[in-house]
């Protein structure tokens, strides 16, 4: 018998590979594709051609957060006329391949909170769902692309509850020194991966040769910013308050 691998070999590929952090970069485009302003099945489509974006839903329990990774579009050729938008489910041999049921996926309009509120009250999970008084509009939808950044968070955690994500990815923002300033340790070697030298104000700039759809980094807007996270904080917090309907998916 071989001997079993310590770490699942998808776990694995997306902590070593690192082309799948330049989804980082591109938070603005991955939090409009989960608005109202975009079907889920564009949106899926838009997802599943860039590498290092997955999606992250509430499961059919409504008790734990899962992953979709490595989304793929069959059908809608003349063998097969129906489009089915399939994804994977788990890790190493518990993977499997799903057919997400599209319209299990609607819109969300609430309310949710700020950064700092949610920050301040996430170290007591009690105190974290009796939040009230919500006054940030939330329009996206019950599946939530996030960049490879987050779903190295999510894949090393021993608990997916939504309350245990959300703690999380507020601990690892507030290790940061300001809500504008880089989050250069949140990925190894990624700004000479794609090319950004560090300044010693610890901000990036990217290269000239690097720039072209990330322009908008050179006014010190860097590849994450702590804001870009909490899309995906506040549908935590949402999940746990029960205001979010599970996605569906046949096996």
């Amino acid at each position: 018998m071989p001997r079993q691998a310590q770490l699942s070999i998808w776990k694995n590929y997306f902590l070593t590979n690192k082309d799948l952090d330049s989804s980082n970069l591109h938070m603005d485009k991955i939090k409009k594709a989960s608005g109202h302003s975009s079907t889920f099945p564009k949106s899926f489509k838009e997802i599943s051609k860039n590498e290092g974006i997955y999606f992250l839903i509430l499961d059919p329990t409504k008790t734990n957060l899962q992953l979709l990774h490595h989304g793929h579009r069959l059908g809608g050729n003349w063998n097969s006329p129906m489009k089915k938008l399939v994804s994977i489910l788990g890790w190493d041999s518990e993977a499997k391949v799903v057919q997400i049921i599209q319209k299990s996926i609607k819109n969300i309009k609430e309310k949710s909170f700020g950064f700092d509120e949610l920050r301040a009250n996430v170290g007591d999970e009690e105190r974290f769902t009796e939040l009230d008084a919500p006054d940030v509009d939330f329009l996206f939808k019950y599946i939530h692309p996030i960049p490879n950044f987050l779903t190295k968070i999510f894949i090393q955690l021993d608990a997916t509850t939504p309350f245990n994500v959300a703690k999380a990815i507020i601990k690892r923002m507030s290790e940061t020194s300001t809500l504008d300033t880089s989050i250069d340790a949140l990925t190894t070697d990624f700004e000479t991966h794609l090319g950004i030298p560090k300044e010693n104000d610890n901000k990036f700039t990217p290269s000239e040769s690097k720039k072209g759809d990330n322009e908008h980094l050179s006014d010190n807007l860097l590849p994450l910013l702590v804001e870009d996270t909490l899309y995906v904080i506040q549908f935590c917090h949402l999940c746990a308050l029960g205001k979010i309907s599970p996605v569906l998916y046949s096996l």
